[in-house]
């Protein structure tokens, strides 16, 4: 009987605080008003989720609700027994279940969601992982595919340079969000790790590598297309690579 009454505390603790997600907007809140607030906030989704996790009755529970975006605070976080988070996308949760986001990609009309989520299952265990993925894609109604796809990366050298020595003497990185443009000064193998930034794993270095020079040099970073044509007029050298490799989508399946 007592342990139905905690229970029954717990779940209803956690439904309280699932309203309250809902409800509360911290967006008039500022300062130290606002850190208290969100601290107030985890510390009562941890108590909550803990006292699940803990109790021995309670084999497997999950909870996934969308938010509103104006509270937080913003987390995930994965222990070997469960995992819970508060503001968390799908992307992030996806990623802790081994998921590489250069070769998945996850449905626009849910990509930007936030969630409130809690999971007790063995997520240690190769199978309770899989379950938890079950249920997580079961609850949001999507699918996953996946297909062999050609995955283009791109090796860069410099013969015949027409870079500008820099007269900065120390690394500079500046993207200029309306034009789309990337203005950096430093060493060849610190501008292709920049645009590596922009263009994840597909850009690397082959040669001049030991290259200590400064350079000035502004490129072009809307798009690859666009970068590695003004990389070429600079005098870089691209050479092309095609390797197929699966990529997964999550779709919402359709009606």
């Amino acid at each position: 009987m007592m342990r139905f009454f905690i229970l029954f505390f717990v779940f209803g603790l956690q439904f309280s605080f699932s309203q309250e997600s809902k409800s509360t907007d911290l967006s008039k809140l500022k300062g130290r008003e606002l850190a208290k607030r969100r601290n107030q906030i985890y510390d009562s989704l941890t108590i909550n989720f803990e006292a699940i996790a803990n109790d021995s009755v309670v084999k497997e529970k999950f909870v996934l609700e969308k938010v509103n975006e104006s509270l937080g605070p913003y987390f995930y976080r994965v222990y070997p027994k469960y995992a819970f988070g508060n503001y968390t996308d799908l992307k992030r949760v996806l990623e802790s279940l081994g998921y590489d986001f250069l070769h998945a990609s996850i449905d626009d009309k849910i990509k930007g969601q936030l969630f409130y989520i809690f999971y007790k299952g063995n997520l240690k265990s190769v199978e309770g992982i899989k379950i938890f993925e079950k249920k997580l894609l079961d609850k949001l109604k999507l699918e996953k595919v996946s297909k062999l796809e050609n995955f283009k990366t791109y090796n860069v050298s410099i013969i015949n340079s027409l870079l500008i020595k820099s007269f900065e003497r120390d690394y500079k990185n500046v993207f200029d969000q309306q034009e789309k443009r990337l203005y950096f000064s430093g060493k060849i193998k610190q501008f292709v790790n920049a645009l590596n930034g922009f263009f994840p794993s597909k850009i690397f270095l082959v040669e001049n590598s030991d290259d200590e020079n400064l350079y000035d040099i502004n490129v072009d970073v809307s798009s690859i297309e666009k970068c590695l044509e003004e990389m070429k007029f600079l005098g870089f050298v691209i050479e092309e690579n095609n390797e197929m490799l699966n990529h997964t989508y999550f779709k919402l399946k359709s009606k």
